[in-house]
């Protein structure tokens, strides 16, 4: 792939549908989850490039200024993502034992790319929640939005349940110990 081609790829733009699950249905009476209902609308628009860029912040935990760091971090997945696809997908022959962790890594980066373009959390801004139990994996607090999110990734829509019911334990073990926060899943 020449670097035009490399560039082109990376520039292009996605369409991730957004879909909430029946079993965790958005509250109504709070507005805070508007971002995530015109989502479900609108869809989340990004870019290989911004996927990776998203990606290699997280992992590598590099402020997200520096971008040609945080890209060679997720060149690992540049790899392995078939960047020439009009849908983001991992190239056909990916081992499930390699695929597993780096469709977590995938999982990160979309949840970083979620937050930052629909609540204005900078990626490198998100953080680890501290304490003991279930928890979500980030906390972003932003302009007086304080928000909790949480990172799943698969390659298998067979793993969707399971992963949407482990996030909704967490969810319920943040309300059980009665943390005060936006909550989404």
């Amino acid at each position: 792939m020449t670097q035009e081609e490399l560039d082109a790829s990376l520039n292009r733009e996605h369409e991730i549908h957004v879909q909430v699950s029946n079993a965790a249905p958005l509250p109504d009476n709070n507005d805070a989850y508007n971002p995530v209902r015109e989502l479900c609308q609108t869809g989340l628009n990004i870019t290989s490039r911004e996927l990776l860029h998203a990606i290699g912040c997280k992992v590598a935990n590099l402020p997200v200024s520096m971008q040609d760091e945080c890209l060679r971090t997720g060149l690992m997945l540049a790899y392995t993502l078939d960047l020439e696809s009009q849908s983001l997908r991992f190239k056909q022959g990916i081992e499930s034992d390699v695929q597993t962790p780096l469709s977590q890594f995938v999982g990160i980066g979309m949840t970083c790319l979620l937050a930052s373009k629909s609540f204005d959390v900078p990626w490198d801004q998100s953080g680890a929640l501290p304490g003991p139990g279930l928890r979500f994996d980030y906390r972003g607090n932003v302009n007086g939005f304080d928000g909790i999110f949480e990172s799943k990734g698969t390659s298998y829509r067979s793993n969707q349940s399971g992963q949407i019911s482990h996030g909704i334990q967490k969810k319920e073990a943040h309300h059980e110990r009665g943390d005060v926060l936006m909550l989404s899943s």
